[in-house]
């Protein structure tokens, strides 16, 4: 996409707050009170949450599937009025 340089790249790590940009050895330290600091976090922790929110979505989606969608010549429109009609897949 040819966007290296164009768009500015930014590291921050957790534990002390230290700001990374590529290809520079040593780690840039801002004032812990600073708000540009605190929009950094923010967005850091924004990214994680969305992730791990994302993460468990696709988890928990591969969890909970019927047995019925195992057997050959069933669908998925097939189990849902399974179940519908029967409740459970021991009826």
């Amino acid at each position: 996409m040819n966007l290296y340089g164009k768009i500015p790249v930014l590291g921050i790590a957790k534990r002390l707050e230290e700001l990374y940009y590529p290809e520079d050895e040593l780690p840039l330290y801002l004032n812990k009170k600073s708000e540009t600091l605190k929009v950094i976090q923010q967005l850091r922790d924004e990214a994680h949450r969305f992730g791990i929110t994302h993460h468990r979505n696709r988890r928990s989606k591969n969890t909970f599937q019927s047995e019925l969608i195992e057997i050959p010549g069933i669908g998925k429109q097939t189990v849902q009025l399974l179940l519908k009609t029967f409740k459970s897949v021991k009826k």
